[in-house]
């Protein structure tokens, strides 16, 4: 997975298909990180882009769910028990005649005569029926199956993003750094890609949001940074981890972990160099031009 923001795309999307190769693309997430700003002079920038890749189509994936809007409740769960549970009403029924158990009449019902068979078997109806679980409507009509909110997991995420914002300035889960990303939205991906005891690596683990989310659903993690900062934020930030997402709940004490440093330079022979020396030594290291930058004329 690969999140940026709409500056940069396409570039990246191009050095993914190389490297992974264009059927491996799987999905271009959109993640709605805010839901209005009012300080651009255009269309306003609210979400980002997350693209999903496997190494190969053989790959884990456990399907995710989002909460049911108020809205979505109020249009398709409208029926309610006497106890107060809400449900929908679905079909029992399917298209085509069927020469087995779910092809028999039922209750005096015979869906052959409209084309049609049951969608479970005769004896697994009676069983439905037993718990309540069938809506009889007004004499003449079909029977249907309830479906009650409270033990549906939700709607099946979709590739649009809307219920996981910012990570707020009064949050439990906020450790001041500047590209910080939501635990709720971590925990998603890990949730959807991995098994506990899985191994999950973040290249650029800045705030150390995927390590500490890994950490909480019983992960392996390996986090690397280029960045002082943000090495010792993942390191206080382990080390202060609560058992729920959002670092809410009970002190969670991590299992062990390592600081590796990889990659060290001879920094007494590069404080040894001439000023000209150093300085190229740094424009190369960090990629730059050496060449006036003007910004507005200054």
């Amino acid at each position: 997975y690969v999140q940026l923001d709409w500056r940069k795309w396409h570039y990246i999307k191009v050095i993914l298909d190389e490297i992974f190769g264009e059927g491996s693309f799987q999905n271009e997430i959109i993640w709605q990180r805010l839901s209005a700003r009012s300080d651009s002079k255009t269309y306003n920038h609210i979400h980002e882009v997350i693209y999903y890749y496997t190494k190969t189509q053989n790959f884990i994936f456990h399907i995710q769910h989002s909460e049911y809007s108020e809205n979505y409740i109020k249009t398709f769960y409208r029926y309610k028990d006497k106890d107060g549970r809400l449900y929908s009403i679905s079909d029992l029924t399917a298209r085509g005649l069927s020469g087995g158990e779910s092809g028999l009449p039922w209750r005096g019902i015979d869906p052959a005569k409209l084309g049609n068979h049951w969608k479970v078997k005769v004896s697994t109806l009676e069983e439905l029926d037993k718990q309540g679980k069938i809506y009889w409507p007004p004499k003449g009509k079909m029977p249907r199956l309830k479906m009650y909110l409270d033990e549906r997991k939700g709607r099946p995420l979709q590739s649009i993003w809307t219920d996981i914002s910012l990570v707020q300035y009064a949050s439990s889960e906020n450790v001041s750094y500047p590209t910080q990303k939501p635990e709720s939205l971590v925990e998603r991906i890990i949730k959807a890609s991995s098994n506990p005891g899985d191994i999950v690596l973040d290249a650029f683990a800045g705030s150390g949001t995927t390590l500490a989310v890994a950490e909480k659903l019983g992960c392996r993690w390996i986090g690397i940074d280029c960045g002082k900062l943000a090495i010792y934020t993942i390191q206080k930030r382990m080390l202060n981890l609560k058992t729920e997402i959002r670092n809410k709940g009970k002190p969670l004490k991590p299992k062990p972990f390592t600081l590796y440093h990889a990659g060290l330079y001879d920094f007494p022979k590069l404080k040894g160099l001439p000023w000209k020396d150093w300085r190229l030594f740094a424009l190369h290291l960090f990629n730059f031009r050496d060449k006036t930058h003007t910004v507005s004329g200054i």
